[in-house]
This record gives structure tokens, sequence and C-alpha cells, in this order.
């Protein structure tokens, strides 16, 4: 692979630094509230070089979120061999860690129609989707040894473990007084993993 030259590494470091602050703002003020004028002062670069980066705020925040489901892939792929009911605990665990994570992009702060929206960039319809196909083998591997309730659909048990991320709804979750993350992760897990085992 060829060497990138100064400017393409600088490129590269801006563009970084103006996801991992749009991810901080995304998970500080919710995706409506997100505004291309503050990322570029915040990032210390001008709205026209923003714009260079990015063509719009739905592009920069597909680009985002490409980047979030890179990294669950990465997780998932590092999970391999374990049981995998216990992969889909981790996977959760992961998911909710990323919400009280200073670098973490929440999956939650962004509408499920937004996200429906974001399909038509192409990068992140395909990042999706195999992230999709990959639950689906583990939630059958699952069904398969017994350890998740054979009776449900996996796109049943997929749509729960992502619908425990309302347990950390964006901006809203840090407004209650003394919420003790920790410990609503572990309730959210725990809901979770008994709503997918099979019935006694």
């Amino acid at each position: 692979m060829a060497k990138l030259s100064f400017k393409q590494r600088e490129r590269q470091r801006r563009e970084e630094e103006i996801l991992r602050v749009a991810a901080q703002f995304i998970r500080e003020r919710g995706y409506a509230n997100l505004n291309m004028d503050d990322i570029a002062e915040e990032v210390g670069v001008s709205k026209p070089t923003l714009y260079q980066h990015f063509k719009s705020k739905d592009d920069m925040v597909a680009a985002t979120m490409v980047k979030a489901m890179e990294d669950m892939d990465a997780f998932m792929r590092s999970l391999e061999g374990q049981p995998p009911i216990t992969q889909l605990e981790l996977i959760l665990r992961h998911l909710l860690d990323n919400h009280i994570s200073p670098d973490g992009i929440p999956l939650n702060t962004i509408s499920s129609n937004k996200l429906i929206e974001l399909t038509t960039n192409e990068q992140y319809a395909g990042q999706h989707r195999d992230a999709g196909l990959h639950l689906d083998q583990i939630v059958q591997a699952g069904q398969a040894d017994g350890s998740i309730n054979p009776d449900l659909p996996p796109m049943v048990v997929i749509s729960a473990l992502f619908s425990m991320l309302s347990m950390l709804r964006g901006p809203e979750i840090m407004q209650v007084p003394n919420v003790n993350m920790p410990t609503l992760i572990e309730h959210t897990v725990t809901v979770f993993l008994n709503a997918i085992r099979p019935p006694c």
C-alpha cells in the first residue's frame, strides 16, 4: 500500500477529528440538535472546509455511524468461539458501554426514522446488513445449542437487543439525578438475557 503524503495524512487526521467531535455532539445533544457551525468551531476549521470533507450533515452522520458499525463488527469478530448467548451479552454490554464512554458512538441517540434514511448511504447500508447477518448467525447458533429460546424468531431477538439501548436514551438520561449508569447497565443486560432464554 502506497504511503500517504503529508497532505493526505493531515486530511485523514482532520476527518477523524470531525467524526470524533460529531460523535461527541450526537451523544451530548442528539441528532436533531447537531449543528455544523458548532462542529466546525470545535474542530477549528471553517464551515467550507468542513463541507470539503462531508457534503451534508447527513453524510457526516452516516460516516460517524459507519465508524460505529465498523467498531461493532471488529468487536463481534473478537468474540468468535465463545458461547452464542455470551456473545450476545457482551455485544449488548459493548453497545451500552459506548453510551458512557467519552469516545463511544451511542446508536440510540439517532431516531430509527433517521437511521432508515441513512441506509441510502451505500457504505452504511453494507455495514448494517453485514452486522445483521452476523447477529442472525449468533442467534441461530444459540437456538441450536439450547441457550436461546428456539420459538423466538432471530429478528425478534436482534430487535430486542437494540431496543435495550433505549434504556440509555441519549441526553435525557443524563438529566435524571443520581443515575448509576453501571447498575442501570447490569439491570438492562439481565432483562435482555431473561427475555431470550428458553422458558423454564
